[in-house]
């Protein structure tokens, strides 16, 4: 198991036993432009459409999608992110190899389609979840849900890591959001003599 993954179990229970719930949501504002940006890949609209008939969640629409392309996924909540990391690789080296500053969504989704075996129904959650868009609720006494904070970041093997920090930074440290993303933080296993190499 991954540091990334012990991370994120770790996050997830420590949300769940505090009252708090993170689902990685599509947004009917970042799903528009994806219509015409994708409309030559069926299978990416197709899940698309799943994804806002579950409200935008990602990771429901995912489990359901992952039956139609034949897998058979756990009902864990976390099955999509599990999934997405085998893809990791590839999904890094586009990140790494992009000339431009950020690599958009869609750009994003044509790198998965062409370049990994990602069941074709499963490349949209995939790109998302690579991203690691995560929206965090508070559960309050009542049984309600209310948004407590929305994170995501780009920076291929720091996402992870960042999306977690900025929310134990909010949720524990008590940081406002701003803060929390200006906050130190170190990448375990990374070679800081290899980025010294790189830049000099």
């Amino acid at each position: 198991m991954s540091f990334v993954s012990i991370v994120f179990d770790v996050l997830l229970y420590h949300l769940n036993s505090n009252g708090f719930v993170p689902m990685l949501i599509l947004t009917a504002e970042q799903a528009a432009p994806l219509r015409s940006e994708l409309a030559d890949y069926p299978e990416v609209l197709r899940s698309l459409i799943e994804i806002e008939d579950c409200d935008g969640d990602v990771e429901d629409a995912a489990v359901s999608l992952a039956i139609a392309a034949g897998l058979e996924p756990d009902n864990g909540d976390r099955w999509i992110i599990s999934y997405a990391k085998r893809f990791r690789p590839t999904i890094c080296e586009l990140l790494t190899q992009s000339s431009e500053a950020q690599v958009d969504l869609s750009s994003l989704i044509r790198h998965i389609a062409g370049n990994t075996p990602c069941p074709p129904l499963l490349v949209l959650p995939v790109a998302i979840a690579a991203i690691v868009p995560t929206l965090v609720f508070e559960k309050k006494a009542n049984g309600d849900e209310v948004p407590k904070l929305a994170v995501g970041c780009a920076g291929n093997a720091w996402i992870p890591l960042s999306v977690y920090n900025v929310i134990t930074g909010v949720i524990d440290g008590k940081l406002g959001a701003q803060a929390a993303i200006e906050a130190p933080r170190f990448l375990p296993g990374r070679d800081s003599r290899r980025s010294a190499r790189r830049t000099a």
